[in-house]
C-alpha cells in the first residue's frame, strides 16, 4: 500500500493535478482581491460624488455666499442627515459651524482631493472619507461622510 501511494505522489498527474490546486487557488485569491478592492474604491468615489453634489448644493443655496446663510445652512443640514461632519471656518481659522469642534489633525489621502480620520461621532469612532471646500474670501468647509462599511 505504501508502495502505491509514493508512486502516485511521484506520477506526473499527482504533479498536474496540485499545479492546477495551486494555480486555481491564487487565481481565485487574486480575483477576490481585486473584487474587493474595486468595491471599495467605487464606493470612495461614490461617498467623493455625494460630498460634491453637498458643496454644489450649498454654493447654490447660497447664491451669494454670505457667511450667515452658509452658517444658516450647515446648522439645519449637520443636525437632519445621517453621520455627516461639517467644518465651516473663516480664512483665518476661527469656527464658524459645524458639529466638529476642530478639523481633524491626523488624516491620510485617500483619493487626490479626498482625505480620511477617524472620528468620534455619536460615541463610536468612526473612519470618514471628507473634502475640503475653500471660498472665495478664504473660508473652508469641511465635508465628511462615514465609510465604516468599507472600513472594517
Amino acid at each position: 500500500m505504501t508502495q502505491i501511494s509514493r508512486t502516485y505522489a511521484k506520477s506526473s498527474s499527482f504533479k498536474m493535478a496540485l499545479l492546477f490546486t495551486v494555480l486555481l487557488g491564487t487565481s481565485a485569491a487574486m480575483l477576490g482581491y481585486f473584487l474587493y478592492d474595486f468595491g471599495q474604491q467605487n464606493f470612495i468615489r461614490e461617498t467623493e460624488a455625494a460630498i460634491d453634489n453637498e458643496i454644489a448644493h450649498i454654493l447654490s443655496a447660497t447664491k451669494d455666499l454670505q457667511a450667515a446663510q452658509i452658517i444658516d445652512y450647515i446648522e439645519q443640514k449637520s443636525t437632519a442627515d445621517q453621520h455627516p461632519l461639517y467644518y465651516f471656518q473663516t480664512a483665518n481659522g476661527k469656527r464658524l459651524a459645524g458639529n466638529m469642534p476642530h478639523i481633524p489633525h491626523h488624516v491620510t489621502t485617500l483619493t487626490e482631493g479626498v482625505i480620511g480620520f477617524r472620528w468620534l461621532y455619536e460615541h463610536q469612532e468612526r473612519q470618514f472619507a471628507a473634502k475640503v471646500h475653500t471660498f472665495h474670501d478664504g473660508s473652508t468647509l469641511l465635508i465628511g461622510r462615514t465609510i465604516d462599511a468599507i472600513m472594517q
